[in-house]
């Protein structure tokens, strides 16, 4: 008998060790295979159309397929409903970040694709097999990619091959009506879009959305005018055809084309000898739409290299192709705090002064009256636990009330009166459970993973227009980030000029809101304006840092912010999502007008009574008229100023606080002086350019627009002129010297006659 049990026991325990062993290597009866079928050429940390293909192998299927990818660095969620029977075999298209899949496929692709049968809410995780189909190639993120959509690549060689030419490290992209994305998300690999003679009226509704959302996304769509419609972006190009007629291009160069008249809100980019417009541009939102007056890629000039040369050239694809900036971090921090117990230092004294006097004195003649003094050790500390308790919950209301949700966005003013911007919502549970929001097609919405104390235990994701943090822990802060369009809400009418140290002028407020706490960022400096009411104008009349306006600029790097932890936490929000505002038009090079409102901007909506608080920063480049009279000078302490490696491309930053001192990893580095382009337009005459380098620094190079090279600057005529060195609007030096040390950088000071 004892024998007996023993053998039962044994048996127990292995079918315990195996049983577990026994699930895991259960059949899946899921098979997934992932194909990046528009590109295998993937950006680093971006997302890509992926199509997934599944088979399901066992029973019926009715859940959520769950998708983790990588955004701003922060892991999100999303759930799509998925319906599959027994047998049945679909496609789904996906946005996946390709960068976490290449290094591993085996081991990442289930970690970032699951299946939950009766959904993510609650159901059980499906087993299943996963395959990559086809290897991605990875590719820096600023890597310019250029989509094309043609009916054969042939029409559009001349192009290509100049593309090629002009930027060496560029992507291109050909797109069929097939493989044509969806969504916007899976547009947003591409810096332009070159469509040839393909109508683009026979998309689907939904990539043409996609296609117009892209573009407002700022994206830089290059067509041409052909005998078809476009559908859905017939409103937004910038020429209304006529009849057909021969457009001289260049000496020995016409093509047939059609006549054109300009549609509101464009403007002429090139035109014939004779005065025929050739190409006209439209902005939409912060992107913009080409459009050439013929067909792109026809015969016989398609393949010709004067016509490619002509065409590349005509289009400013260099300034588009730059990379994105990210806002993220400079909300992260500060969006993440709230407002500690509001309970003041004279209210806690008073509580004290008042306990102690109830305590003492009153509470013993009380009892020494009554004759129950034995009843102090109870009565006291039952008096300490009330008065704590109302102090806690005098100072606590807030929180245990209701929840608080705190909302900042940044957001461009465009050319077109939209705005587009980015946001971070952060919400501050005051109990355990699920929280939700909804957004509306204009928005879109990603949950972050969560800010707790202990471990991360709720699940937040994105399913269809909602975002849930389900078993959210009591007072975590949840938050979610996304991006946000606006149409034709307002803009600013500015009408100003600057002279003799001064900006003078007028800017009107054309949003049906107040815009508080105004300020033109000029360089790193700040001019504040004060408040403008709705539709109301403003007089200007300020002190200027330099004599003209610069290129606004950000003040502070985020991670600085992070620092300066005894600053007030509202003036801390307002000053980092100011300063984000700035980030997103810096690119444009122009000074920019800056201010923010409290109205409910953003098409997010919590799903049920909270507290919020709403700061939407609002940011538009702006221009003024320069009036210099007789001789000026400006230096490259005043210019903006961009660094990177010659050989890696990498961009640098300065580390130091004078910001005139850099660190350099590489031999040589590339340093860009940005002439401020009103200077150009407006002063005719810059005399002289001088160059004053450190001793210390190694050797310094200057490019020469004219021999389209570099030289020493020992080279250079003591009378230089800006026709040889000043390419554009831009200077550029070439510093060479050891890697891995400290270098001071030169000073150019540019020297003229105003007009």
């Amino acid at each position: 008998m004892r024998q007996q049990w023993l053998r039962l026991t044994l048996v127990l325990i292995v079918m315990s060790i195996l049983l577990p062993t026994m699930h895991v290597a259960a059949k899946s009866t899921i098979e997934v295979q992932v194909d990046f079928s528009v590109t295998d050429k993937l950006k680093y940390g971006a997302l890509s159309p992926a199509e997934i293909t599944i088979k399901n192998t066992g029973k019926d299927f009715l859940g959520d397929m769950v998708v983790k990818s990588e955004k701003n660095n922060r892991e999100v969620t999303t759930a799509q409903p998925l319906n599959i029977a027994s047998g049945e075999e679909k496609k789904i298209t996906v946005n996946l970040n390709g960068s976490q899949i290449a290094e591993n496929p085996k081991v990442m692709l289930p970690k970032i694709i699951a299946f939950y049968d009766g959904g993510i809410e609650g159901g059980k995780k499906v087993s299943a097999t996963y395959q990559l189909v086809t290897q991605p190639q990875l590719y820096p993120e600023d890597t310019p990619f250029i989509f094309t959509l043609t009916s054969n690549r042939e029409r559009l060689q001349a192009v290509s091959d100049q593309l090629k030419k002009q930027l060496a490290d560029s992507v291109e992209v050909a797109l069929t009506t097939q493989t044509f994305p969806q969504d916007v998300e899976a547009l947003a690999l591409a810096n332009v879009l070159i469509i040839d003679d393909v109508a683009t009226q026979d998309l689907t509704k939904a990539q043409q959305n996609a296609l117009i959302a892209w573009v407002r996304n700022g994206g830089m769509l290059v067509a041409g005018t052909t005998p078809t419609t476009l559908g859905e972006l017939n409103a937004h190009m910038p020429l209304q055809k006529a009849e057909k007629q021969q457009l001289t291009i260049s000496e020995n160069l016409t093509i047939p084309g059609y006549m054109t008249t300009l549609e509101p809100g464009a403007t002429v980019v090139k035109t014939t000898g004779t005065g025929e417009t050739l190409v006209a541009q439209k902005p939409l939102g912060k992107g913009k739409v080409v459009q050439f007056a013929f067909v792109i890629g026809d015969q016989p000039y398609h393949n010709n290299q004067a016509y490619g040369e002509w065409l590349v050239s005509a289009v400013d694809m260099q300034h588009q192709v730059m990379a994105t900036t990210n806002v993220a971090e400079y909300y992260r921090t500060a969006n993440a705090t709230f407002e500690a117990f509001e309970v003041s230092a004279s209210g806690i004294l008073l509580a004290i002064i008042l306990y102690v006097i109830i305590v003492g004195p009153i509470l013993y003649m009380v009892l020494k009256k009554l004759d129950k003094r034995e009843y102090a050790w109870v009565i006291i500390p039952t008096l300490a636990v009330v008065v704590a308790i109302t102090l806690f919950g005098f100072g606590a209301k807030d929180r245990i009330r209701q929840p608080q949700t705190q909302q900042v966005a940044s957001y461009v003013i465009n050319e077109d009166s939209s705005l587009s911007g980015t946001y971070m919502t952060s919400l501050l549970t005051n109990r355990g459970g699920t929280f939700s929001f909804t957004f509306d097609d204009t928005t879109t919405a990603f949950a972050m993973e969560a800010t707790n104390l202990g471990a991360n235990a709720q699940t937040a994701y994105t399913k269809g227009q909602q975002v849930v943090f389900k078993d959210a822990r009591y007072w975590s802060v949840q938050q979610i980030q996304g991006e946000s369009f606006i149409p034709k809400l307002g803009k600013f009418d500015t009408s100003l000029v600057v002279a003799d140290g001064r900006v003078e002028g007028t800017v009107k407020n054309n949003f049906p809101f107040d815009v508080q706490d105004v300020a033109i960022a000029t360089g790193k400096e700040r001019i504040h304006l004060g408040t403008i009411k709705a539709g109301a104008t403003l007089q200007v009349s300020a002190e200027i840092p330099s004599n003209y306006l610069q290129a606004g600029q950000v003040a502070l790097e985020a991670y600085q912010y992070t620092a300066m932890p005894q600053q007030d936490l509202d003036e801390r929000l307002h000053q980092m999502v100011s300063e984000a505002a700035v980030l997103q038009t810096q690119d444009l090079q122009s000074p920019i007008l800056v201010g923010w409102t409290d109205e409910p901007l953003i098409g997010l909506t919590y799903e049920g009574k909270a507290k919020q608080k709403m700061i939407n920063y609002l940011a538009q480049p702006i221009t003024a008229t320069l009036q210099l009279q007789g001789d000026f000078s400006i230096t490259s302490e005043v210019m903006n100023k961009q660094l990177y490696d010659l050989q890696t491309a990498t961009a640098y930053t300065s580390s130091s606080v004078d910001e005139e001192e850099w660190y350099f990893e590489g031999k040589e580095t590339v340093m860009t002086l940005e002439v401020p382009a009103q200077m150009v337009k407006d002063i005719a005459s810059i005399k002289q350019i001088t160059v004053e380098a450190n001793a210390t620094q190694g050797e310094v190079s200057i490019w020469n627009a004219t021999t389209q090279a570099y030289e020493d600057i020992e080279r250079m005529a003591p009378t230089a002129s800006s026709k040889d060195y000043i390419d554009g609007n831009q200077i550029k030096l070439l510093l060479t010297g050891p890697e891995h040390e400290w270098y001071e950088l030169p000073i150019v000071e540019l020297k003229g006659v105003a007009q």
